[in-house]
């Protein structure tokens, strides 16, 4: 069970500790999660668009209705390798959908199909590029 860890001031004034666990704050171990921010998070994707005509709105609502409402757990695992696992999924499921839905659709003369891969294979590149980004030093 994760301890998520509230310190403050202990009556005396002179330490602080944890209202949720018995250890005063010198003595506690790294914290295993931590509570999302949602402020923080909106800072970082505010970051990420400045100077673009991006709309986050719609990956900011799917994103929050998907994450666990609880904390993020974050010692002894790498975030950066589960974004890694993430972009793999999500490329599987771009092929896949051209090469069993959309195409097939297309090739029997469907034409919203037709009309649908390419934006799936421009998905598909920006995907890369995100890949190699997370690759760099």
């Amino acid at each position: 069970m994760t301890v998520n860890h509230q310190f403050v001031a202990f009556p005396d004034g002179k330490r602080r500790g944890c209202v949720r666990c018995p250890w005063p704050q010198a003595d506690h171990p790294a914290p295993t999660s931590v509570d999302r921010n949602l402020a923080g998070e909106a800072g970082v994707v505010a970051q990420a668009i400045a100077g673009t005509a991006l709309d986050p709105s719609g990956l900011e609502a799917f994103a929050h209705s998907r994450a666990h409402p609880g904390p993020v757990r974050v010692k002894g695992r790498s975030l950066r390798r589960e974004a890694l696992e993430e972009l793999a999924d999500l490329r599987n499921y771009l092929v896949w959908e051209v090469q069993f839905d959309l195409q097939p659709r297309a090739d029997a003369g469907d034409d919203v199909a037709a009309q649908r891969i390419p934006s799936r294979l421009g998905a598909l590149r920006k995907l890369i590029e995100v890949w190699d980004d997370l690759h760099l030093p």
